[in-house]
């Protein structure tokens, strides 16, 4: 029979000792602050692709409109 606290308990200090190591600390704060400017490009995405012909027509037109502001 296996004995899984002992397995457990090898896991969890392995875990224990990564997760204190300030590399990996850092790698995970850098993912976690950046997840707040994924969501807000993909949002930003989906409203650039809605499939609504109305939708895409006033975005042609404001997109020429402000295209030949800077011309």
């Amino acid at each position: 029979m296996i004995n899984y606290s002992k397995i457990v308990g090898i896991f969890s200090r392995v875990d224990e000792d990564l997760g204190n190591s300030s590399l990996l600390v850092s790698v995970r704060k850098g993912l976690t602050y950046m997840i707040p400017l994924l969501l807000i490009g993909s949002i930003a995405l989906v409203f650039l692709s809605l499939p609504i012909p109305a939708y895409q027509n006033i975005r042609t037109i404001e997109d020429l409109q402000g295209y030949h502001l800077f011309l």
